[in-house]
């Protein structure tokens, strides 16, 4: 298992190289139970933040690029006006990405992470919907509103609705 702290404080210091003026982090945290998101920055006060990193992103099994891309990504939020994915946050991710050659975006997928060994305990997809105009796919764990009445949303998308596929 890589070590989150020493691999944090490299990410850091290539964004002091590349002056991309990140703020105070106070602590990093490995994240256990995140099943769904390979990282998260939460702003605990005035210019002060904590950020978890997905446990499958540490394993010596998987990428470095994955682990780093992501800490970075979270660093990144912590730039004054970046705490969305707008305008600020995108300059600051293509200017790493032009000086490191890293592949930091918005969002992104295990195989664009490098994670080939994730946990056994994997979500289970019990509801699955469709784009009847785009084809985009919604997955969902549990019972909603949407779930019940997705036939009363309309894609965010296309604005067309979502048919049921299981």
């Amino acid at each position: 298992m890589r070590n989150l702290n020493v691999v944090a404080i490299e990410c850091m210091r290539e964004l002091d190289v590349a002056c991309i003026p990140y703020r105070t982090v106070r602590k990093f945290e490995v994240n256990t139970r995140a099943k769904s998101r390979w990282g998260q920055c939460k702003q605990v006060s005035r210019g002060v933040f904590d950020i978890n990193i997905n446990i499958d992103l540490l394993r010596e099994e998987n990428d470095i690029d994955g682990l780093k891309n992501t800490i970075i990504h979270e660093l990144l939020h912590t730039c004054e006006g970046c705490m969305n994915h707008g305008e600020k946050w995108k300059m600051y991710a293509d200017k790493v990405n032009r000086y490191y050659g890293y592949n930091i975006s918005r969002c992104s997928n295990a195989d664009e992470k490098g994670v080939t060994v994730k946990r056994e305990n994997a979500r289970k997809v019990i509801h699955r919907f469709k784009c009847a105009g785009c084809g985009q796919v919604i997955e969902r764990q549990r019972e909603s509103k949407f779930t019940k009445y997705y036939h009363n949303y309309k894609c965010g998308v296309c604005g067309c609705k979502f048919e049921k596929i299981f």
